[in-house]
């Protein structure tokens, strides 16, 4: 346990509830690593019998439930973590995940991403509001990278398997998979040890929160925005070009293991150097990503710029997480629920985006153009 006390450069007593946390936050990342990205896939060759335009709008349907799911619940959530504490509301966000799974592998697909987006709202809210409560205000930006670290090399072989159990068992016994995994991370949830004080959030509050916030809540917008393409458009993309799952999973393996480094690297420097140029340079990152896979449509190149994304993403993604902990730390409720209901309007932005460009009959690549304009606005959050 020593070896994980000195990794967060935390004393001992303050240390092991964010240890605890990161146990559980790695085992979930591999979970997530390994079904994430082909539950977009799979959905899609589930519906392709309706032609790839239909099957398109049906997949992107099924994700539009869930992120309306997982909105609508937030208010409830703050009110069930301040009634029954974080352990509670961390122990349900795994039993939905894990009836998320059985419905799946009994091809009940609606029903399953009504769950799922109970299992997320559930997680992540009580996630952000632990990571804050229990983390050291002076080096977030350092614990913010290590457990990134940590989750990514926890979750590197993740696709690998993924895409090999998928394509030698079929999508029933890649949910089964998942069932079992999700099992064999709850136990973990006993052990954390949550505050105490927790209180709920209103919709007015959270209204007034957007009012007052504005150039925050146009940040999340953003980021909500691109991780939608990011995690839907771009693995379906990606299957409609390389037409194969084990392809997909071993290019993602490979960029996951450089991205790892790179994680740690920038949580090492986001304490010591202004959060704000930090941000600046994840966001550029971003969006030239997301400019060179629209223009350069070949495997090499979107592998090239699928690459510049993941490993320079964590510029984009560890200062934004930073700087929204350091602007809950006196309404962290507050703002932690304001922070969940804006990224999930900015998901909801981004489907509508994608609909658009369907309707539109526009090729799917403008769809990266998007994902580069979402890129853009959290350039307007400051630390």
């Amino acid at each position: 346990m020593h070896t994980h006390y000195k990794f967060f450069h935390l004393p001992h007593h303050k240390s092991q509830p964010l240890t605890v946390l990161t146990i559980a936050a790695n085992l979930r990342s591999f979970l997530f690593a390994f079904f994430s990205l082909f539950l977009p896939i799979v959905i899609f060759q589930n519906y392709l019998y309706l032609g790839q335009q239909k099957a398109l709008i049906v997949t992107l349907l099924f994700f539009v439930l869930l992120t309306l799911v997982y909105l609508l619940s937030t208010i409830p959530t703050t009110f069930l973590a301040s009634k029954f504490g974080l352990k509670f509301t961390f122990l349900l966000a795994q039993i939905f995940l894990l009836i998320f799974f059985l419905l799946l592998t009994k091809k009940m697909i609606f029903f399953a991403f009504i769950t799922f987006g109970f299992a997320a709202s559930l997680w992540w809210y009580s996630y952000h509001l632990f990571f804050i409560e229990v983390s050291d205000k002076k080096q977030l930006g350092r614990q913010i990278g290590a457990v990134e670290t940590v989750s990514v090399l926890s979750g590197v072989l993740a696709p690998f398997f993924g895409g090999l159990i998928l394509e030698s068992g079929g999508s029933s016994v890649f949910f089964l998979t998942g069932f079992i995994l999700t099992l064999a991370s709850l136990s973990v949830i006993f052990f954390l040890t949550p505050p105490t004080k927790i209180v709920s959030v209103s919709l007015e509050e959270n209204f007034h929160e957007m009012v007052k916030r504005k150039k925050d809540m146009i940040a999340f917008f953003g980021a909500g925005g691109e991780e939608t393409i990011y995690t839907i458009a771009w693995p379906i993309i990606l299957y409609l070009i390389f037409k194969n799952i084990l392809t997909i999973a071993k290019i993602s393996t490979l960029i996951m293991l450089i991205a790892a480094l790179v994680y740690y690297i920038s949580g090492l420097i986001v304490d010591k150097l202004n959060k704000d140029k930090l941000e600046r340079i994840g966001v550029w990152a971003v969006f030239l990503s997301w400019i060179g896979k629209a223009f350069f449509q070949n495997p090499i190149a979107l592998t090239f710029f699928d690459t510049i994304h993941k490993v320079l993403g964590c510029f984009f993604v560890v200062p934004l997480t930073a700087i929204a902990y350091d602007h809950a730390k006196h309404e962290r409720e507050k703002y932690i629920a304001f922070r969940e209901i804006s990224y999930r309007i900015g998901n909801l932005l981004a489907y509508a985006s994608f609909f658009l460009i369907l309707l539109c009959g526009l090729p799917l690549w403008t769809i990266f153009i998007s994902g580069a304009f979402f890129a853009l606005l959290p350039l307007i959050i400051k630390a």
